[in-house]
């Protein structure tokens, strides 16, 4: 590297002044006259000032700054990067104590950070169907298992199956009420949208054919008129179910350092939670106090916590973000809140433009409806919620959803212009949306969390959404590169409890090649969703740092890797943008580093 472009890349803190001075004499700027031989004394080595307490050197050092340059090494102080630069820069920041980890090439890139995944901070009190073979024998067996390892419950929940154990992926309670005659069963599908219930449970909370169904819920029935066990977004009919046993903050701390352990082997450093609730915000702050966290979380508050759907939500959801803003560090954050418009394709839920195919099994016009009950009253939400400084995120999969959000959107940015909060605004997942949507939140700057490892035709969701909407729109969806094109802020995650797999390498699997991120599968064409749709590399990772800390509002110290910046890294043993993409999934996390300190070793 030419002594001009040492002193481009190389950034100094203003505290590294003496440094700067050694390290000019490095880039050969002022060499000194050679002393004639056999005079004078040896120079003494210089003295340095200011020593690093780590350095990465030998690497391929990828920053995602302003200009994408890739360095070679990368200098901390604390828990904050203190210089970027070449191997030779280095010199001038390596004392006696620095800890100096020469990485043989290896990649370097910040700490991935996802854009939606949702933070349990609480111990599992349900049967995970998520693992298991995909069959009606195999749930039943399982829950029978589950109940008499936890004996005495008033209900057990049984979560994440999947709708195609069910014939023509239509669940019903015909099986429950055989298996578990007497004993309370609130089964949900793999989204979590879906609740596949037992008698004993209707009859426990009330529920009836004569019970009034939630805006936008959606109820079924067998032939002969009655409950057949299965309610699309109707959670709130099952408001009366009586209370689990509360875990103890210390069970919920533990079940959160089970998945930062998870979240760390797999490079990832920071999370936009799902949505959060006050006590989680304070739990997880306090737990940062103790300075032994390994994650940074921006954690958006619920709207529905604060009050009911209506025109006063916007002023409420603001009065709880405020009294929380004390709690604000850097390793939580609550600066958003989230919001629901629809529910999901599978469940015939999710808002759409037009009617859901012939396939789905519904009424020829049947388009679902949104929570909201009018257009006016998202978006005054949206614009009190950005006039007080906040972000809005909108979890939506129809097009009819996008829409609304779009119209909110553009209700906020025409009324209070360019602001921290209107940039910020998020859709959550938007599994399809109309053309003119995108062109709109493009010119805005929305960001879209969207799920990379949903790209794919997966063999679950994926067969569920061609068969609710078609082949036309299902060729439609997750078209992140007209998005991107557009305009549009692209972060990543999996939705994780909703799918398992939230490894960010499997994201940019998915994100560069539309197709599935597994050994066996990634060179099927048939898992291929749009090959026209695929992002570069430079996105695919932008998609997991520097946008995913925009969207948090992290950006002022996450994201990329420059000075000031804290030094939360992770070390891959391939350099993944020169590797074939279908084959990212034989690339490694050797190490994760948080705040400066190696928190995973693979």
């Amino acid at each position: 590297m030419s002594a001009e472009m040492t002193r481009r890349n190389f950034v100094v803190g203003g505290a590294l002044a003496g440094a700067a001075a050694a390290l000019a004499a490095c880039a050969g700027e002022t060499a000194p006259e050679p002393a004639p031989e056999g005079e004078g004394e040896p120079e003494p080595e210089p003295t340095v000032e200011n020593p690093a307490d780590l350095v990465l050197k030998n690497a391929a050092v990828y920053t995602v700054d302003d200009n994408w340059t890739v360095a070679s090494a990368v200098a901390v102080k604390g828990d904050t990067i203190m210089a970027v630069g070449s191997d030779d820069d280095m010199v001038a920041f390596i004392g006696p104590d620095t800890n100096v980890m020469d990485l043989g090439g290896m990649m370097v890139t910040p700490g991935f950070m996802n854009g939606h995944d949702h933070i349990e901070a609480k111990p599992k009190d349900y049967c995970d169907m998520s693992q298991l073979d995909i069959s009606l024998d195999t749930y039943m067996q399982a829950g029978h298992d589950y109940i008499a390892a936890n004996p005495g419950l008033p209900y057990y929940s049984f979560k994440y199956m999947d709708l195609r154990a069910w014939p023509n992926s239509a669940p019903d309670n015909q099986r429950l009420n055989e298996e578990f005659p007497d004993t309370p069963i609130y089964g949900s599908d793999a989204s979590g949208h879906g609740k596949i219930v037992n008698q004993a449970l209707l009859d426990l909370c009330g529920i009836d054919e004569n019970t009034p169904v939630p805006e936008g819920g959606t109820v079924y029935y067998y032939e002969d008129g009655t409950l057949n066990g299965y309610f699309s977004d109707a959670i709130d009919m099952f408001d009366n179910l009586p209370e689990l046993p509360a875990p103890t903050d210390e069970a919920r701390i533990a079940a959160y350092l089970e998945l930062e352990q998870a979240a760390n082997s797999y490079g990832i450093t920071g999370f936009h939670d799902g949505g959060s609730d006050e006590s989680k915000m304070k739990l997880l702050h306090d737990y940062g106090e103790t300075g032994e966290m390994h994650l940074r979380v921006s954690m958006p508050l619920w709207a529905t916590n604060a009050g009911e759907i209506g025109p006063e939500l916007g002023a409420k959801v603001v009065e709880v973000i405020d009294r929380n803003q004390s709690l604000n560090s850097d390793y939580v954050r609550m600066n958003s809140t989230k919001a629901i418009i629809d529910g999901v394709p599978e469940g015939k839920s999710a808002y759409m433009l037009e009617p859901y195919a012939e396939t789905a099994g519904v009424e020829p016009d049947f388009c679902s409806y949104p929570y909201w009950p009018d257009q006016d009253v998202l978006s005054d939400f949206v614009k009190t919620v950005n006039e007080a400084g906040y972000s809005v995120i909108i979890h939506t999969m129809g097009d009819g959803g996008a829409h609304m959000d779009t119209v909110a959107f553009q209700h906020s940015y025409d009324t209070l212009g360019e602001t921290w909060a209107t940039k910020r605004n998020a859709i959550v997942h938007a599994t399809i949306m109309a053309p003119e949507d995108i062109e709109a939140c493009g010119k805005m700057g929305i960001f879209n969390a969207t799920q990379a490892v949903w790209f794919y035709v997966d063999p679950q969701f994926g067969a569920l959404e061609l068969q609710m909407f078609g082949p036309e729109r299902f060729g439609r969806e997750y078209n992140m590169r007209t998005r991107i094109d557009a305009g549009m802020f692209m972060t990543s995650g999996a939705d994780y409890p909703i799918t398992p797999d939230y490894r960010p390498l499997a994201g940019i699997q998915c994100a560069l090649t539309q197709g599935s991120p597994y050994p066996g599968d990634a060179d099927d064409p048939a898992q291929v969703r749009n090959a026209d749709e695929v992002v570069t590399f430079e996105e695919a990772l932008k998609c997991y740092t520097i946008w995913c800390a925009r969207q948090m509002g992290f950006e002022d110290i996450l994201g990329s890797i420059e000075v000031g910046k804290k030094a939360d890294f992770v070390v891959l043993d391939q350099d993944i943008s020169k590797m074939d993409p279908t084959r990212i999934y034989e690339a490694n996390v050797v190490y994760t580093i948080f705040g400066g300190k190696v928190v995973f070793e693979g």
